[in-house]
């Protein structure tokens, strides 16, 4: 065994292993936002350093604040561990910490590489004392490496897997969430984000509870009545609804920090034949158009769509892209444009 003091009092990951690639874009994006470079990576867990080293009460409200939804845990490492390779080796090494370690809220271990090490969160409590730390549970994690961590924020899993806001949305809460962590943002300022095909209103919904000002339009009037009462029934304030073509947006250009929609596909499109496809490519013209030097247009879209796009954009130039399993041979993909893509869409 053999501490790793380089990988103590950092800021740890835990990934979503049922859909790594998403969990990857979005922890970039985290920390992009927050300053942050990589020290340690391997399957399902990633440990960052923050460029100025400072971890302090501002930095750990921004680092929980932005409700990851493919991030199972983030938190602080308190000792890291390798060269442990079975229970009987990790008990020992935990418990001669017994006066500097304590256990704190729920533990919970979590094995992320196939290796026999299985102890229990009761074992582990008889080795370690209870102690109080507000807002902090531990949790051990058993990979290459093993992470002894105070968790700052744990997915809910199963509330956001299973539910939707309204049965008419077209995404879960954990996708909408999700593209809603992909706004490109380096300032705590106000920033105005817009969706073209906002339908009732629950993918800015999450937008919105981060405190941005939105800006939703949709073809459909009775969809702008919908948005209206969500918004209102969620207590979304800072918002503007507007009945509009999405070709021909109520927006001057370079108004807007980003542009966040899941653009129809399947029966909720016209946008369905390779020969419509190009409507794509005159849509997204139109939507670079409206975003500010720093923007970016962030979409939801069908696999189809996507690989009649790619054909027509520098890849080298697409700040990210993830892809998600739906049902039979559906996939949607997730698609981020920087605003230095304008002039490359042709």
């Amino acid at each position: 065994m053999r501490i790793r003091r380089d990988l103590i009092g950092k800021i740890y990951f835990l990934l979503s292993m049922d859909r790594i690639e998403s969990a990857l874009t979005e922890a970039n994006f985290i920390a992009n936002i927050l300053n942050l470079r990589i020290i340690h990576m391997e399957p399902g867990i990633i440990i960052f350093d923050r460029e100025d080293r400072i971890y302090d009460e501002d930095f750990i409200v921004k680092l929980t604040e932005n409700a990851p939804s493919m991030i199972k845990e983030l938190g602080i490492t308190l000792w890291v561990f390798e060269d442990i390779d079975n229970v009987h080796v990790l008990k020992e090494t935990l418990g001669s910490l017994k006066d500097l370690l304590c256990v704190s809220g729920e533990l919970r271990i979590r094995v992320i590489k196939d290796k026999y090490i299985r102890v229990s969160p009761h074992e582990i409590t008889k080795l370690l004392d209870r102690c109080h730390i507000e807002d902090a549970d531990t949790s051990i994690i058993i990979g290459n490496l093993v992470i002894v961590g105070r968790a700052l924020y744990r997915r809910e899993l199963g509330v956001q897997e299973s539910i939707k806001l309204d049965e008419s949305a077209t995404m879960k809460v954990i996708d909408a969430r999700y593209l809603s962590n992909l706004i490109v943002r380096k300032s705590d300022e106000n920033l105005l984000i817009y969706d073209p095909f906002g339908g009732a209103g629950y993918l800015l919904y999450e937008s919105c509870k981060k405190g941005f000002r939105v800006v939703l339009s949709d073809i459909d009037i009775r969809k702008i009545y919908k948005a209206r009462e969500v918004f209102t029934r969620n207590n979304c304030l800072e918002h503007d609804l507007f009945q509009a073509d999405a070709f021909k947006p109520p927006l001057r250009s370079g108004s807007v920090n980003s542009v966040i929609s899941d653009i129809p596909y399947g029966r909720r499109s016209r946008i369905v034949s390779m020969r419509d496809f190009g409507d794509l490519v005159m849509l997204l013209n139109e939507l670079m158009q409206l975003i500010k030097a720093e923007g970016s247009v962030i979409l939801a879209m069908s696999y189809d769509q996507w690989k009649y796009l790619r054909e027509r954009i520098r890849l080298d130039l697409v700040w990210s892209i993830s892809l998600q399993y739906l049902h039979s041979n559906f996939h949607r993909v997730y698609l981020v444009l920087k605003k230095d893509m304008v002039d490359r869409l042709h």
